[in-house]
């Protein structure tokens, strides 16, 4: 395919300066993704075009860090997120049902 200048790429995270900032724990950092804004911390500078990963701690907070971590993933990714935190789906709700 010839480069005809124009790239048909898009970056899915757009970081601007008002986005960023330094905090005393550490970086924050607030995207939008379609509608909604996703607050992000992480130990050093976000850096453009790096790939991240989710460290999630095992203690009390794990499923509510374990579903917001998917549901980044999943708006990042373009799809639905899914169903409200601690709401079964109907498939798991039909499955359990006495």
């Amino acid at each position: 395919m010839a480069d005809d200048g124009v790239s048909s790429y898009q970056p899915l995270l757009d970081l601007t300066a008002g986005q960023v900032r330094r905090a005393v724990d550490g970086w924050q950092t607030v995207v939008r993704i379609g509608s909604a804004d996703q607050r992000i911390w992480s130990k050093d500078a976000p850096v453009l075009g790096a790939s991240y990963a989710a460290e999630l701690s095992f203690d009390g907070d794990f499923d509510a860090r374990a579903y917001a971590a998917r549901w980044l993933w999943h708006a990042m990714s373009g799809r639905a997120p899914g169903p409200a935190f601690h709401t079964p789906s109907k498939q798991r709700r039909e499955r359990l049902a006495v």
